[in-house]
């Protein structure tokens, strides 16, 4: 069983924040080798003997490397039939959509949106137009009462 305890680092030593740095980039580096490794079929125990040497790591460090590699390749074989689903609904909602746009079923989204853009622009012109054409019978009229009175 391992035993993990949470530290904070108070000094304000640069040097303490760099080796810390150092040892984070060293164990990600130890990660994604043994990941690489493990995809190539390469046995886990194997893995732990040759991280040490590689990346000067203690045999805990190489462990937690290892099993954080299994750990993310196991999760990725879980998820892949649920995105393999996901594609396949994908690609079947698109292939129905290209079908009813080839068969005339429906319109582009945008194309039915600008017809009802100008219908919009041609019912406000219409109705501007009459306002015009009113106001200038109204002036015609007022102009001949104002004549003829």
């Amino acid at each position: 069983m391992k035993t993990v305890r949470m530290m904070k680092i108070v000094s304000h030593d640069a040097s303490h924040l760099r080796s810390l740095d150092e040892l984070m980039r060293v164990f990600c580096s130890a990660k994604r080798y043994a990941f690489n490794r493990l995809l190539e079929g390469r046995n886990a125990k194997d893995i732990i003997k040759h991280l040490p040497r590689q990346f000067r790591l203690n045999k805990r460090f190489a462990e937690d490397a290892v099993l954080l590699a299994q750990s993310l390749i196991s999760s990725q074989r879980e998820l892949l039939p649920m995105r393999l689903e996901d594609v396949q609904a994908k690609i079947e909602k698109t292939e129905k959509k290209i079908d009813d746009y080839q068969r005339g079923k429906k319109q582009r989204q945008y194309i039915a949106m600008m017809l009802h853009k100008i219908e919009n622009f041609k019912q406000e012109h219409e109705w501007s137009l009459w306002n015009i054409l009113h106001k200038c019978c109204w002036l015609n009229q007022y102009q001949i009462q104002l004549k003829e009175g």
